[in-house]
């Protein structure tokens, strides 16, 4: 049982050499969650109507759909930021390897493995 322990303790080092000691994981960064993305578009749709509204109270109807495409623009380009956002990339280093996978917004991902002392 002693000569078990023994040759498990020899081999011990090898596999703390494989060992990540540096992780991280690397996100885009978006100022505005949620909850801030539903207010924002929430007062904009109500300036939209309450504008829209009043042009078209006064017979200037074709403000009212251009203040609505505007509306619908800028609800499209925080969708495709969101969707941005969803990319990221993982580094991790260890004795032996430097190991970098970059995931694309579509979900592909590449993994890249690197000699960490040949790398910069």
């Amino acid at each position: 049982m002693s000569d078990t322990n023994a040759s498990f303790q020899a081999d011990e080092p090898f596999f703390q050499a494989d060992e990540p000691f540096f992780h991280a994981l690397l996100t885009p960064h978006r100022s505005l969650g949620r909850t801030g993305f539903f207010v924002l578009m929430g007062a904009l749709s109500f300036g939209w109507l309450a504008t829209g509204a009043f042009f078209l109270s006064r017979g200037a109807w074709p403000v009212f759909g251009f203040f609505g495409l505007d509306v619908i623009a800028v609800y499209i380009a925080f969708r495709v930021n969101y969707r941005a956002a969803r990319a990221r990339e993982e580094v991790s280093v260890s004795r032996t390897s430097l190991d970098i996978r970059k995931t694309a917004p579509s979900g592909r991902s590449e993994a890249h493995r690197f000699n960490p002392f040949w790398a910069r």
